[in-house]
């Protein structure tokens, strides 16, 4: 990166968000059965936070896919 140049989105840096999400996954718990259980692995399904992890990892992924597609004429829902 450029010095003086941090790039944000909505006003908050990058830096931080990487920070932030990795505090919500590492110290994520959850209850069942009325014990308390850390989630050690992904994100828990209920998770705001998950799910739009889930849709900016497919929409990166998913834009590559589309652009192929678009040159062999291939269709690709979701």
């Amino acid at each position: 990166m450029r010095s003086g140049f941090e790039r944000k989105v909505k006003g908050i840096p990058l830096d931080t968000i990487r920070k932030l999400a990795s505090i919500v996954l590492e110290q994520n718990v959850c209850v069942y059965d009325k014990k308390n259980y850390k989630q050690v692995l992904g994100g828990t399904i209920e998770s705001s936070f998950t799910l739009t992890l889930a849709n900016i990892f497919m929409w990166k992924w998913q834009k590559e896919l589309v652009r192929r597609q678009d040159m062999t004429g291939e269709f690709y829902g979701r």
